[in-house]
This record gives C-alpha cells, structure tokens and sequence, in this order.
C-alpha cells in the first residue's frame, strides 16, 4: 500500500512483534532486492481489541522508529481490508508504537478511502529572536525557554498501556 510512500503491513501476535523477525525483513526489503527496488516501510502490528493496535515499523533510510505516521496510517487501514471485524470505520482507532500512541480515523466515500491521523507535536522550547538576527543567522543574541512539554508526553508514554516486550528507541 502507498499513503504516498510504499508500506508494507503484517498482522503478528505478542512475541512476533517482539522479536527478531522485522528487523531481518526490513533490512532485506530495505537493501538491494528485486521487489521493492527503492525500499519500503515495514510495519508489524499486533491486534490489541476493536479499534486498538500495536504498530511496530522499520522505515526505509532510517531502521526501526518509535513512530512512523504514514506507517500507523497504512496500518489501520490494511487492518480494516484484512480484519473488517476489528475496526468501525469513522471511529477512532488508538494506534499505540514504542513512541507513544496516535489516533486515526478511517472514512470511505465514493468507494475512496481516506485516513485521518490524529497526535500531539511537542514544543520543546520557546525561542525569542529578532527577525533580523533571523535572517542574518546570528544565533548568538537569543532568548530561549525550555517548556515542560517533553516531560509530560514522557509522562504520558511512560503510563500507557504495555502490550509486548517493544521498548521505546533513545
């Protein structure tokens, strides 16, 4: 499946999700090889209940990621073309990885799917600069304040829900 770039999903149990296995099919697929010539998104999910998953992705260039947005895109919608009984279509789905969690939603219309994808974005810092400094570069004369952001969604990861052995990548 394509949302634009090419993703390949797998539905695994507990211990497929956590073991060896996806590395050595994303290394493959993601090394010279005749069948996805530019590599491919590799992305192992465990069914959890209705409208829940576990996605665990190897992404072409990058190797195994704590989040890949398109990948828990693909993913929720390959769940529902192979797995109909595990998704209300137009409701939300959590979509849980090393990183943290998402949310998607999946609409049909016109007999055209279409993927909502649902998360945070986390400021780190809030940077003061004048725009002249800006343009010219000059970092050296700057204001900056770190938030309390990333601590939170730590906070908020460290206390979901714990469904296989996958650790979050530092």
């Amino acid at each position: 499946m394509a949302v634009p770039n090419p993703q390949l999903m797998s539905f695994v149990n507990k211990d497929q999700i956590s073991g060896p296995i996806l590395g050595i099919v994303g290394k493959k697929l993601n090394s010279k090889n005749p069948y996805f010539t530019d590599g491919v998104n590799v992305n192992f999910a465990q069914i959890i209940a209705k409208n829940k998953i576990f996605v665990r992705t190897f992404e072409r260039g990058v190797g195994f990621t704590n989040a890949c947005g398109t990948g828990m895109s693909a993913t929720s919608l390959a769940l529902l073309l192979t797995h109909p009984e595990y998704v209300e279509i137009d409701k939300t789905i959590d979509v849980y990885n090393p990183g943290g969690m998402v949310r998607t939603k999946l609409h049909c219309e016109n007999n055209r799917y279409w993927i909502e994808l649902i998360g945070n974005a986390t400021f780190t810092d809030k940077i003061e600069i004048s725009e002249d400094n800006l343009i010219h570069a000059n970092f050296s004369n700057i204001n900056s304040q770190e938030t309390d952001e990333q601590g939170a969604y730590k906070k908020f990861v460290d206390d979901l829900p714990k469904f296989n052995d996958v650790k979050t990548l530092k």
